[in-house]
């Protein structure tokens, strides 16, 4: 899948392009508002800067919300499968660039990938300087992982949405203090 996608972005006008067209058919949709997530590394395959990355972004979004009305603000996607260390750093620089004191471009923080994986406490720094911005903070978990993975993302983390979360259901106390925080989740999946 990368392969055949990366050769289509790694400049500035094609990340710009790519994030107007994608929220103009959103729009298209009937859709107002979204967040969707974005996963920076991949636009910098090619040598671009994380900073020219998010301004490319807001500049395609910026346009999008001109032209459809579109209202949009993204989710800065964590990768499991990277070091932690280095994506946090990164998502740091595009707090710094994106949050709230930036540009506004980011709505939240999400960590993806094989909750199986398991945590990491670079992750937790993430979560907490995200939170103290006012920012969103969602984790894909209970997908592989069951109870234990759903347990750390809103104990350790602080999720307050969870993607997939079904792996809860193996442990009731844990679906009713769910319920009682008021944690968001999302089932996704495949159809029948």
């Amino acid at each position: 899948f990368l392969n055949v996608l990366r050769p289509a972005t790694g400049t500035a006008e094609a990340v710009e392009r790519h994030t107007h067209d994608v929220l103009a058919d959103l729009a298209g949709q009937g859709i107002r508002y979204a967040e969707p997530i974005v996963g920076p590394r991949f636009h910098m395959g090619k040598g671009l800067s994380l900073r020219e990355v998010l301004e490319a972004m807001d500049r395609g979004r910026r346009a999008a919300e001109c032209e459809h009305g579109i209202r949009t603000a993204f989710l800065y996607g964590l990768n499991r499968h990277y070091a932690p260390d280095e994506e946090v750093a990164r998502f740091l620089e595009a707090l710094a660039l994106g949050g709230p004191g930036g540009s506004g471009l980011l709505a939240g923080v999400d960590l993806q990938g094989d909750d199986r994986v398991g945590g990491h406490p670079a992750y937790a720094r993430a979560f907490a300087a995200a939170r103290e911005q006012g920012l969103r903070t969602r984790v894909h978990a209970g997908e592989f992982g069951g109870p234990a993975s759903v347990r750390y993302a809103i104990d350790a983390l602080g999720a307050h949405h969870l993607s997939h979360g079904i792996g809860a259901a193996e442990d009731p106390g844990l679906v009713r203090e769910l319920a009682a925080r008021g944690v968001f989740l999302i089932l996704l999946g495949s159809g029948p």
